[in-house]
């Protein structure tokens, strides 16, 4: 059966790449631009962050346009200028064939043939690929490999957040060898603008209830195959208690990955904070991370405090999965159980976990400098100039 829908899916795409040609009589509109983050399900992520730069700092400027699942639940973009369109559309697509630039964070153009004078700008939603993914999971069959090849070639800007990712992550997981773009990450500015940090710390906090005396340690372990089922167990009733011997009063937020699905935590002990659209945000308000082999490692170091790994299924994952680096080499405390665990909270020092973070951008090459969506302006606005 998976075999049918991969042959079917692969067949979807080769009409429509026959389709969207047929749309190309129609000139390029030189100003549009269209964005979608996660196949349309959400206002988030890398082109949210450049949909809001661009809407506060050069409004008018360009026509933006947002695809979405359900676009009647995103009716309060409007307010800024934003227009909405159908994921899944003639519109949609329309807008996609005379687009000057197309924008999404999963590289999905293998059904976009690209159009001389447009761009296919891949942000991606990982800042660093720890661990394999794309042309890289073993998981993904021909088919699967097929289209990332594809739209790879369909794709002529890719993001970067460091060297590592521009020398390993990208070509090898994805294919690409085009033109990378090595100013950061949009998503990443926000931990470089301390001015809206308090602010944003405060309104989190009142939003799930949670005082500024309280520590607020951020529980966020990535997607597995097996999804939920396959979430390491931890006792989160312990951990709240040893953090809050560590700290006097502490709060677990819990946040499960949008592939994985609903977790359902094991203890009352903890907010869940799942729902909360802007994983960014959240972070801000954190005060230490504990994950696993998320790229939220990356972002989460820019605010350089302290991380610490909980990986109790190392050797599977890395059976399953791989590594492009191996995690005894990113830098961090790895804990393997619990007791580990408790150890390193134990063991927290605020100057240590800031100069891991340091060592941590210093060996992988960081682009990050807080002003990528600024830079992606300035690209964008030579391309035009130059058309």
């Amino acid at each position: 059966m998976n075999h049918i829908k991969a042959y079917i899916k692969i067949l979807c795409i080769y009409f429509l790449r026959s389709f969207m040609r047929l749309l190309y009589i129609v000139p390029i509109k030189e100003n549009r631009v269209i964005l979608n983050s996660y196949r349309g399900q959400q206002y988030a992520c890398n082109p949210k962050y450049i949909t809001e730069y661009l809407i506060a700092e050069h409004p008018g400027e360009f026509e933006i346009y947002w695809a979405f699942n359900h676009p009647e639940d995103y009716g309060c973009l409007t307010s800024k200028g934003i227009k909405l369109v159908k994921y899944n559309s003639l519109k949609r697509f329309y807008i996609e064939a005379t687009a000057k630039f197309s924008i999404n964070n999963i590289g999905s153009f293998s059904w976009l043939p690209q159009r001389k004078g447009q761009e296919h700008i891949n942000t991606w939603h990982g800042s660093v690929d720890y661990k394999r993914c794309a042309l890289g999971e073993t998981a993904n069959d021909s088919i699967m490999k097929k289209t990332l090849i594809l739209s790879a070639k369909e794709t002529t800007v890719f993001f970067s957040a460091n060297h590592f990712s521009s020398k390993v992550c990208i070509p090898n997981d994805f294919g690409y060898t085009g033109f990378v773009f090595e100013k950061g990450v949009p998503r990443n500015d926000i931990f470089f603008n301390k001015k809206i940090h308090r602010e944003l710390n405060q309104r989190i906090r009142a939003f799930y209830g949670v005082d500024e005396e309280t520590t607020i340690v951020l529980y966020a372990p990535t997607w597995r195959y097996g999804a939920c089922s396959k979430v390491p167990d931890l006792d989160l009733a312990c951990l709240q208690n040893e953090l809050s011997k560590k700290f006097g009063k502490a709060i677990i937020f819990c946040r499960s990955h949008h592939i994985t699905g609903q977790v359902k935590w094991s203890t009352d002990s903890v907010i869940d904070v799942s729902g909360y659209k802007d994983a960014q945000e959240l972070m801000v308000a954190c005060d230490m991370l504990i994950t696993d082999y998320s790229s939220m490692i990356w972002d989460y170091s820019l605010l350089l405090r302290p991380i610490i790994l909980y990986t109790p299924d190392v050797e599977q994952y890395q059976a399953e999965r791989g590594f492009n680096l191996d995690i005894l080499e990113w830098g961090f405390p790895v804990c393997k159980t619990q007791s580990e665990l408790t150890n390193c909270i134990a063991d927290y020092n605020p100057e240590k976990a800031s100069a891991l973070a340091k060592a941590h951008h210093e060996k992988l090459g960081s682009f990050e400098t807080g002003c990528a969506a600024e830079s992606f302006y300035e690209w964008m606005s030579s391309v035009l100039h130059s058309a």
